[in-house]
């Protein structure tokens, strides 16, 4: 529990600290500065969201380790291995990624036959 806590902690002061150092950079592109921000909070944001019940569900353990929460077990269950999915969407809301995406979509819909 105190790695994840611990993680948790340098994460948010890693983060703060990169953001901190977005803020002070002299850009031209204010628009760039305020999508690098919010993908760095929605970095941490997929991250909170996929740790929060396996952290619930330590916590539960840890005030009656007689009783297990099955419904706890199985979000955390579901939601850890989701990080990785929220990064990949965190990291394709940019329109490079998203363009790469729509046109080899489209050339194989449009390359298959149809019935």
């Amino acid at each position: 529990d105190i790695p994840l806590f611990l993680t948790i902690a340098l994460i948010c002061f890693f983060n703060c600290y990169a953001i901190r150092g977005v803020r002070s950079t002299h850009t031209t592109v204010e628009g760039l500065r305020g999508k690098l921000e919010l993908k760095l909070h929605l970095y941490i944001i997929v991250f909170v969201v996929s740790r929060s019940f396996g952290i619930v569900n330590r916590i539960a353990q840890l005030a009656a380790p007689c009783c297990p929460y099955f419904v706890l077990w199985v979000l955390q269950e579901v939601f850890t291995p989701l990080q990785g999915l929220g990064n990949a969407i965190v990291y394709g809301l940019n329109y490079t990624v998203r363009t790469l995406y729509r046109v080899r979509l489209c050339d194989r819909q449009r390359l298959s036959p149809s019935p």
